[in-house]
């Protein structure tokens, strides 16, 4: 099941990827207002109901293929996470050229999911959810909500695929949160405020 699932996710990103390099021109801001795609979603119900249906698609596939066993860097991560939850710093046991943020981030995981690879996973999807819904608000500022909807479901499907390992909890997953929450508040806010309060402050999250 899960090689067929495999192939299917596989088969349905190169599509997506077909129609993100033939389609993208046309949603730039300008297209986006020539073609007025809130005339095909014009009510708010239905657009929040399609974004439910596009965080599910992410919590199915993830959720099937939850037990996999973890990956080279995975198994890194999570040995650096259960030494921060025993109260040994990073690099105090275990070396590595990494910064040691994904590292907390697995102690976090690993502390609320369990320390399994099946918890570390459980705390993936919750990564990529939300992910996930904040590119769609970022994409609903910039694009309207169609193209709100449009970015989320790419994400989903694109970032699921195995070609990019992405059901694995790499680092990726945790920078991709960052830069997203990051990027809406800075657009939310309008670049206001300085400091510890900039809105931009996530950005350095991936450091």
């Amino acid at each position: 099941m899960a090689g067929w699932l495999s192939r299917l996710i596989t088969d349905m990103g190169q599509t997506g990827i077909y129609l993100a390099t033939s389609i993208c021109p046309m949603l730039s801001c300008n297209a986006m207002n020539r073609l007025n795609p809130g005339r095909y979603v014009s009510t708010a119900g239905l657009v929040w109901l399609g974004l439910l249906l596009i965080l599910v698609f992410n919590f199915s596939i993830r959720w099937r293929l939850r037990d996999l066993p973890l990956e080279r860097d995975e198994g890194e991560y999570a040995y650096a996470g259960q030494l921060i939850q025993e109260g040994i710093p990073p690099y105090q046991l275990a070396w590595n050229m990494k910064f040691p943020g994904v590292y907390y981030a697995y102690a976090g995981l690993m502390s609320v999911f369990g320390e399994t690879s099946q918890g570390i996973h459980e705390g993936l999807i919750l990564v990529t959810t939300l992910s996930g819904w904040l590119i769609f608000l970022i994409g609903r500022r910039l694009l309207g909500a169609a193209g709100g909807l449009v970015a989320a479901a790419l994400f989903s499907l694109m970032s699921a695929l195995p070609e990019a390992f992405g059901l694995a909890a790499h680092a990726t997953h945790f920078v991709v949160l960052l830069v997203c929450l990051g990027t809406w508040r800075r657009r939310k806010s309008n670049g206001r405020g300085s400091g510890f309060f900039s809105p931009a402050r996530p950005w350095g999250g991936p450091f």
